[in-house]
């Protein structure tokens, strides 16, 4: 029983009716909840698609020249070493290539970005700790803890303007002018240039000369650091004035350096710098990526905001700076918008909130055929004032609007309506009694009705919950759907109880004042009433035979389910879609570019195409939130985007692109790939070999190929483990270097300063900083000959006034090497991982994989292992997650329903139709077609708690007959009559909230999941109306003959 409270003429009612004694608390609830609807609207930020939380950072340490095996040795085992006593990190995953270490982290699934910055910390000093351990010459391990699953907000591409041949260099210059102006944007939270020239002094050595001069790359870079005196020198502290000292005037321009005196000569003069090397300014070469937009070479600019701002707002603000830019360098650099997220968060907003609209119309049609006007109206009224409510409450949990959470309303609109459906129905039967003024109506019904209704209620925010409750990526990308369901469930339950109720009870019309025309009372179908009367209790007395048949039904659902395809996400309903480009290991980025175009002039002929974005050497800066940047500093690899003009035309496109690429370009390796949705995965299907053999995963890995090379629908495999890396290796001789006065590390230091140069001292441009670095010339270090003939120096050498050729020391060999080396969690792995062409089924196909790996009679040596990767094991890693926190909710929903009837048996009942509600969601989906995955799982997770709405309605009614109670055959179809109808109206709301997003909505997300729901609601008609009567009815004669023998 509610709570009481007493009114001046001392008549007490509950709290709730005071929405109905008191009329400017009805109206004043009512401005109040639309109010907070239209702020939260205007306010919360819009984003397209959920933010989710930086889990995962790279850590990436150089190591100039040293090949993977020592990288790996001498780098990255230090790093994890360090980094593994962090409980917080969940997988460290690794790759050691020839000069780079790459360490990927992933935290715990419990991490956010409240505690993810602690973490970071915690990282950086663990690096700071390995650092210490680094062999010398490798340099610092750079943290990039802003790769997280988010896309840019606005990309930027500058370019010579038409007409102007404008340095790249300069454009480099400009790119950091426009990133400068563009951090200042309020709400910026990551601004990064890509495609960019590195700036430097070069100084470039003759070899011989250098050695006629006695000295050393080392010493040459020595002399030139100890001449830039950037370091003060103090203060002069007088009574008067205190004044800075500085020694003489650091290095400021090319002639400064030029002219740096390196030793004094016997004729009394000075061997300056320039006598023996050309100073000049340039690029660093080989440059690490290169930018390229319809064919031309440009540097992309790429701003991200930060998630408490709506991004058209930040956009507009970011559009005028670059406006403001092209007016001010518009002459020699233009800026071009090549990616604006905002375009796609409002064409899926709009396209979501058209579909909510459609549905609360079709919503309205239900309950207005079915209760007439007047009803309908106070009915309808709570969708409005539930949506406020649901949106306000999205800003008390961080979120934003944006596709899940506008998707998690529209799953509530025929949800949110049925308790007002239920109430106004009940109040409106009262009031056809005469005897019974208004409030006593609205006061009994309340009473009637109020376990009911916060019983399944509660039942449906339990089977949302788990959704709620996933962790990590997958629970920061689909939660949203969740806090909107359950928000707006809690909000309709109290609007119901008060607002809704108060309407009711003020305005329906009684018996006398009702029309009999079918808009003022809805539509009346009383042949269909009688047809279902008789064969309920037709049912009722073989109630077996029915039970059976409801439970056969079910049954098929999941047996039929099985034939479906199965898919973790489907891919993304989007006009852009990306192309990965692997060339050989060890290919330079010139050759790689070289391709690149040839390529891009083959795809921009397509009339399709409106766009075409490549950065060669590394990944493309992200433009969808779940696009994987893990790919930096690979000078054979390059990642594009594709625009097209239509998202029909992009499907059209990857899979034609897929065929004529592989024809025309067999010795690369090119991925024609959609956008996926759901969280980060880096290929769809893999398949990860574990041991300490390098060869021997190399050797598995090939097997793992061949197989997926025969099964339909793979269009392309790589393997983290390869071979075939060219590298001469000098065969020198340990009595050769003593002879020489020379030990093997210091050949290699000298080698590798005349190779790829030593940096020493800087020149300062306003607060930029310009490194100049030492070393031959490119005319004597490009071909194998030329490395030959360097001149190696010794003490021993320069006191007999030689120098020794590098060839004297040994020949060099040509071997294949190891191009990469991967571990996760420091165990060797060979990650095999396969691309798929469109309309193939990641899981099915990852099962055919296996499945032909079994035909094959492949097996792991001992001490070997493998598993499976990408989709499936995202899936099952999701599923394991659901399977934790779903007994739990189980047994919690069991409990609300055992403490609702006090009865187990009955609860059990309830609990069986949510099983078998399941069931009629599968079978929906196999009348549909559509592919079984993730998104319609989640359907059947919520559907446990919808559908066994009508369920309690139908065993409340019962149970508060006690002839019904006591197995009274004719009461019991007597009760499930009277609720038969708000049963068919809540379900055929729930149902017709769903249809403009199976109708009318594009792509492959939403249908799953909305078949699942509107279909498993549709047919648990069956089971409130026929299965529910049919079980009640046997077990309410079960103990009235088990009590009659007891006395």
């Amino acid at each position: 029983m509610a709570p009481l409270i007493q009114s001046n003429n001392q008549q007490q009612y509950p709290w709730y009716s005071l929405f109905f004694r008191n009329g400017h608390l009805l109206v004043l609830s009512i401005m109040v909840l639309v109010v907070a609807g239209l702020s939260a609207i205007n306010n919360i930020p819009r984003l397209e698609d959920p933010r989710i939380d930086t889990r995962n950072v790279l850590i990436i340490t150089p190591y100039p020249g040293a090949s993977a095996e020592r990288v790996e040795a001498l780098v990255t085992d230090v790093i994890e070493d360090e980094l593994r006593q962090l409980y917080e990190i969940k997988e460290l995953k690794s790759t050691s290539r020839s000069g780079t270490s790459v360490v990927a982290i992933e935290l715990q699934a419990w991490t956010d970005n409240s505690s993810n910055q602690q973490i970071f910390s915690k990282i950086r000093d663990g690096l700071s700790n390995a650092k210490l351990n680094f062999p010398t010459g490798a340099g610092d391990p750079f943290l990039d803890d802003r790769i997280g699953a988010t896309a840019f907000t606005l990309l930027v591409s500058l370019e010579s303007t038409e007409g102007h041949a404008t340095p790249v260099s300069i454009i480099s210059r400009m790119a950091d002018h426009l990133s400068d102006q563009l951090r200042n944007v309020p709400g910026t939270e990551l601004v990064r240039i890509y495609g960019e020239l590195e700036e430097e002094i070069q100084v470039t050595i003759d070899p011989q000369q250098l050695i006629g001069s006695g000295l050393s790359i080392n010493q040459v870079s020595e002399l030139i650091a100890s001449a830039d005196p950037k370091i003060p020198a103090g203060m002069m502290y007088s009574t008067e004035q205190n004044m800075r000292i500085q020694v003489a005037q650091e290095l400021d321009s090319v002639s400064t350096i030029r002219d740096l005196p390196l030793r004094a000569t016997d004729q009394g003069g000075y061997l300056r710098l320039g006598d023996i090397a050309k100073v000049q300014r340039g690029a660093r070469l080989p440059v690490n990526d290169m930018g390229l937009v319809n064919g031309q070479q440009v540097i992309f600019v790429a701003s991200r905001m930060q998630t408490t701002l709506r991004v058209d707002t930040w956009t507009n603000n970011a559009k005028q700076i670059v406006d403001r830019f092209n007016d001010q360098y518009g002459g020699t650099v233009q800026a071009n918008v090549v990616f604006e997220q905002n375009t796609y968060t409002e064409t899926r907003l709009s396209e979501l909130t058209i579909n909510l609209l459609l549905g609360c119309l079709v919503v309205m049609a239900v309950v207005f055929i079915f209760m007439g006007i007047k009803a309908s109206w106070i009915v309808g009224l709570s969708l409005p004032l539930c949506a406020a409510f649901a949106i306000f409450s999205l800003s008390f949990f961080d979120e934003q609007i944006h596709q899940m959470s506008i998707f998690g309303i529209i799953i509530a609109i025929g949800l949110l309506i049925d308790n007002a459906i239920v109430i106004t129905d009940e109040i409106r039967s009262k009031l056809v009694n005469s005897d019974i003024n208004r409030i006593d109506a609205l006061v009994q019904s309340m009473q009637h009705l109020f376990v009911p209704l916060l019983a399944s209620t509660l039942t449906t925010i339990l089977g949302f919950m788990p959704i709620f409750l996933l962790p990590g990526n997958i629970g920061d990308f689909i939660g949203s759907i969740a806090i909107s369901v359950v928000m707006a469930l809690i909000g309709s339950l109290f609007i119901s109880l008060t607002i809704i109720a108060a309407l009711a009870a003020r305005f329906l019309p009684r018996k006398s004042e009702v029309s009999s025309a079918w808009y003022s009372i809805g539509i009346q179908a009383p042949s269909v009433s009688f047809g279902y009367r008789a064969a309920l209790e037709k049912a009722l007395k073989r109630p077996l035979l029915g039970v059976l048949a409801c439970i056969a039904i079910s049954a098929s659902g999941f047996i039929l389910a099985g034939q479906l395809g199965n898919v973790f996400f489907p891919s993304a309903d989007r006009d852009q879609f990306e192309i990965y480009l692997w060339m050989p290991e060890g290919t330079a980025i010139t050759e790689t570019r070289v391709v690149v175009k040839s390529v891009d002039e083959l795809i921009r002929k397509k009339p399709k195409v409106a766009q075409l974005s490549w950065l060669v050497g590394g990944s493309f800066p992200s433009v969808y939130y779940n696009q994987v940047m893990n790919k930096d500093n690979s000078s054979h690899y390059a990642n594009a985007v594709v625009k097209a003009n239509s998202v029909s035309d992009a499907k059209v496109l990857i899979g034609q692109l897929q065929t004529e690429l592989d024809q025309a370009y067999p010795q690369s390796k090119i991925v024609v790939r959609a956008f996926g949705q759901g969280p980060p995965i880096s290929a769809p299907v893999g398949l990860k070999i574990f041991g300490p053999d390098i060869n021997i995963l190399n050797s598995l890995g090939d097997q793992v190929r061949l197989a997926m090379s025969q099964v339909p629908g793979i269009s392309q495999s790589i393997a983290s483990v390869t071979f075939g890396e060219p590298e001469w290796v000098l065969e020198a001789t340990q009595d050769a270097s003593q002879l020489a006065g020379l030990s093997l590390v210091e050949i290699s230091r000298q080698l590798q300063y005349a190779l790829d140069g030593k940096v020493g001292g800087s020149v300062l441009e306003g607060t930029e900083e310009i490194p100049i670095r030492i070393r031959v010339g490119d005319e004597f270090r490009g071909e194998l000959a030329q490395i030959q003939s360097l001149p190696l120096l010794s003490e021993k050498l320069i006191s007999q006034g030689v120098s020794m050729p590098v060839s004297a020391l040994g020949n060099f060999s040509l071997k294949p090497t190891i191009a990469g080396i991967t571990r996760e969690n420091g165990e060797r792995v060979n990650n095999v991982e396969a691309f798929l062409l469109p309309g193939a089924a990641a899981i099915d196909v990852g099962e055919q994989v296996l499945k032909k790996l079994d035909d094959m009679n492949f097996s792991v040596p001992k001490g070997y292992r493998f598993k499976i990767a990408g989709d499936a094991d995202e899936q099952q890693e999701a599923l394991g997650q659901l399977a934790t926190y779903a007994p739990v909710l189980l047994v919690l929903m069991i409990t609300t329903l055992i403490l609702s009837f006090r009865s187990l048996r009955l609860a059990l009942v309830i609990g069986s139709v949510a099983v078998l509600s399941v069931g009629l969601g599968m079978f929906s989906l196999w009348l549909s077609g559509l592919p079984i995955g993730f998104n319609p799982l989640l359907g059947c997770a919520g559907l446990i708690g919808v559908a066994i709405n009508g369920s309690i309605v139908v065993i409340a009614a019962i149970n508060a007959n006690p002839k019904a109670k006591a197995g009274d055959i004719s009461q019991i179809v007597e009760e499930t009559m009277g609720c038969s109808r708000h049963i068919l109206s809540t379900t055929f709301t729930t149902v017709g909230g769903f249809i403009p997003m199976l109708l009318f909505s594009e792509g492959s997300f939403w249908p799953p999941l909305a078949v699942v729901l509107a279909g498993g609601v549709g047919f648990s008609v069956i089971l409130s109306l026929v299965f529910t009567p049919l079980v009640v009815s046997r077990l309410n004669r079960s103990e009235k003959i088990i009590h009659g023998v007891y006395q």
